[in-house]
């Protein structure tokens, strides 16, 4: 039976491993990988955290958003950066998969999977292989649960497979440059994203206390030739 429940997580790991470049297989992964009862583990741990408490009270959610919207905001806003980085990326903010406001646990999932790309913008680190794996560490330094660590495995499994010294050492720059920002930071989860829409980006990096020159690529020591 526990065989049965690692196959499918197992499945989407080894794909993602093999083209992390695809968004959907972080989902996915994330997906077959969820236990209610691993879920609610990790949301009472997270609900006993001080910052965490007003968030499971308020719930804030994103609500609908558009490029319009995004557009709007002032210059140098948390919004505006974040339409953007959308733009940039060609990405859309509905393109987050839609799950279920409830309470408890499934508020958990809802908020975190719909505020993805907004970490991306605060941290600074890019939505590729090496700045995944960074904002990866972010999770895992800020959250309870293993998921994280899963995925950065995946990733370094990937440029393990395409034999290559450079993804290597940049995605694990990445991990402990995220790990590094993830401790330092206030909790990213519950954060009022759209209420702060057209506040400046700075400040609210200053509110979280993210610094996002960590989110930037350090020198690489004995990297092999390719």
């Amino acid at each position: 039976m526990q065989l049965l429940r690692l196959a499918k997580p197992l499945y989407h790991f080894f794909r993602l491993a093999r083209d992390p470049s695809q968004l959907d297989r972080v989902f996915q992964m994330r997906d077959s990988a969820n236990d209610p009862v691993m879920t609610r583990a990790i949301y009472e741990r997270l609900a006993r955290e001080p910052e965490a408490k007003v968030a499971v009270e308020r719930r804030p959610r994103l609500g609908v958003v558009t490029e319009a919207l995004l557009a709007g905001c002032p210059e140098g806003s948390l919004g505006r950066a974040y339409g953007d980085f959308m733009r940039r990326h060609h990405l859309r903010p509905d393109a987050i998969p839609s799950v279920v406001d409830d309470v408890g646990p499934d508020y958990m999932r809802a908020h975190l999977y719909e505020t993805h790309d907004l970490w991306h913008v605060v941290t600074g680190f890019a939505p590729d292989p090496a700045g995944e794996a960074g904002l990866q560490a972010v999770y895992a330094a800020q959250l309870p649960g293993m998921l994280p660590a899963a995925l950065v495995s995946a990733l370094l499994l990937n440029a393990a497979i395409e034999r290559s010294s450079q993804k290597t050492k940049e995605r694990f720059d990445a991990v402990a440059r995220g790990w590094e920002l993830g401790q330092r930071a206030r909790l990213l989860f519950g954060y009022p994203w759209r209420e702060r829409f057209e506040a400046p980006l700075a400040d609210v990096r200053r509110e979280l206390g993210v610094d996002a020159s960590l989110s930037e690529p350090r020198p690489l020591r004995g990297v092999l030739p390719s």
